[in-house]
């Protein structure tokens, strides 16, 4: 990626120290990418307040912004940086190995520790993998990496690489307003035009919109019958609490999309998202179990008279409001 010009004047020592040093503060408006570019290289600026300033904001963004800013395929150091300052953050890893610059040594190097939802999406990469034998070591040695990762990968080589998705577009196409959050079209037209496009992306491109798209596509894509791509909407920075809601009163929603609900202390603050999980029958029953003890009386009683939960957790509520009576 090319530093944009405005960006470069900021890195110049002939630029006044003061605008320089507001700039490794985070305090000059700019977009996310740009962002990202001028903390990184003010991080190693010669003058010990701006590069010590540049490195705490680096450190310091918001997740949207990082996000964002990755959708921008910024260049392989930058790329590190980011691994190393944010490599504990599933979204932006995800991001991070979707990246178009991402090279094959950093690649192995996030598979030999990501997480199953990021090696999932390596996995997935069988150009990739055919390509680089290194990166299918460094996953297979992963604790993270299950027998199913396994079984794709091989299939995946024996293919030569080819993937079910060989025919649609491999680069997300230019996605302005379903990234943003407009109020102004209807949530018709919008989902319309989302729905559209995403029906010549591959998975790559979908799992991007995912993590970063607006509440039409997000609507759309947590229907996905790819788990890598409805559980990906789940680590969206813009999801609400009221779409999580939504995700677990259906039941049409996958387990594994329950699972990731239920995994996320964030959303389990919400109690009626932990109440729908309860009480959505295609919850996983040992998050049922677990999850019925925090439930209020009331919902108690109300599940031991429910159908339409499994006897296990019926009989548990009834045997919960017995021992309150």
């Amino acid at each position: 990626m090319d530093i944009p010009p405005h960006i470069k004047r900021l890195l110049l020592e002939t630029t006044p120290r003061e605008t320089r040093l507001r700039a490794a503060e985070g305090l000059i408006p700019l977009e996310p990418h740009e962002l990202v570019l001028a903390l990184f290289f003010l991080s190693g600026d010669k003058d010990p307040e701006i590069s010590v300033s540049a490195g705490r904001s680096f450190s310091n963004l918001p997740k949207d912004t990082v996000m964002n800013a990755l959708n921008a395929n910024l260049e392989p150091r930058v790329l590190r940086k980011v691994i190393e300052v944010y490599g504990d953050d599933d979204a932006v890893m995800m991001m991070v190995v979707l990246s178009d610059n991402i090279d094959d040594a950093t690649m192995v190097h996030i598979a030999s520790r990501a997480s199953e939802e990021v090696l999932r999406i390596i996995a997935n990469d069988g150009r990739r993998m055919v390509s680089n034998p290194a990166l299918l070591s460094a996953l297979k040695d992963n604790p993270n990496f299950t027998e199913h990762m396994e079984q794709i990968s091989d299939l995946l080589h024996l293919s030569g690489g080819k993937t079910t998705d060989d025919g649609g577009e491999d680069k997300m196409p230019s996605l302005g307003s379903e990234l943003a959050e407009d109020a102004d079209a209807t949530p018709e037209k919008k989902k319309g035009n989302i729905y559209r496009k995403i029906q010549g992306m591959n998975v790559g491109p979908k799992i991007k919109l995912a993590l970063l798209g607006n509440k039409e596509a997000r609507d759309l894509l947590i229907k996905d019958p790819n788990t890598m791509i409805s559980s990906a909407v789940l680590k969206n920075p813009r999801i609400t609490d009221e779409e999580v809601l939504k995700v677990v009163k259906s039941t049409a929603a996958s387990d594994s999309v329950l699972r990731l609900v239920a995994r996320n202390k964030g959303f389990l603050k919400n109690y009626s998202i932990k109440l729908g999980l309860v009480m959505n029958p295609k919850t996983p029953l040992a998050i049922s179990m677990r999850l019925i003890k925090d439930l209020r009386a009331k919902d108690i009683k109300d599940l031991s008279r429910s159908k339409n939960v499994p006897s296990a957790i019926s009989s548990t509520a009834k045997k919960m409001s017995e021992r309150k009576k």
